[in-house]
């Protein structure tokens, strides 16, 4: 999958989104503050696939650039212990690439959560698709496709 199956999914879904192609290969959160020169990471979002040790119930982690997964947290909230998932798991499960996957429109369904700092932010940046591709997006808009806001970040 790449950009223009993202591009698919925000027309069929009505999502006020757009892509914007990047001059240089975007892979993670500072590239892109390099890419836009940004101030900080607060208006980039990470999409990170995790998973748990038995590989039964992934979940696709959305938060803000300038955070890290609290995994802490995230056991005392799932009661099971997660690992970030391999980049052959997450092509797997995406079919994206680490560094283009975005929060939504991916090849299987995957339990989502936002982290509640993303919607402290009105529009972010995030995956699009690929590494010379990124999508701008209201926080907001991410909602729709959001199974659980929470806090699991530090």
């Amino acid at each position: 999958m790449d950009y223009k199956d993202l591009e698919k999914f925000i027309v069929e879904h009505n999502i006020k989104a757009h892509i914007i192609e990047t001059k240089s290969k975007v892979i993670t959160a500072k590239d892109v503050k390099r890419e836009f020169g940004f101030n900080g990471l607060k208006k980039i979002v990470k999409s990170i696939v995790v998973v748990d040790e038995n590989l039964e119930k992934p979940l696709l982690l959305v938060l803000r650039g300038d955070k890290k997964i609290d995994f802490k947290k995230l056991e005392k909230i799932t009661g099971k212990k997660y690992r970030l998932a391999k980049p052959n798991e997450v092509l797997e499960l995406t079919g994206y690439e680490v560094g283009g996957v975005p929060p939504f429109g991916l090849k299987n369904k995957i339990e989502t959560w936002l982290d509640e700092n993303v919607l402290e932010i009105n529009e972010v940046t995030s995956g699009g698709g690929d590494h010379k591709h990124l999508m701008k997006i209201k926080s907001e808009e991410l909602k729709r496709f959001t199974d659980k806001i929470l806090d699991f970040t530090k």
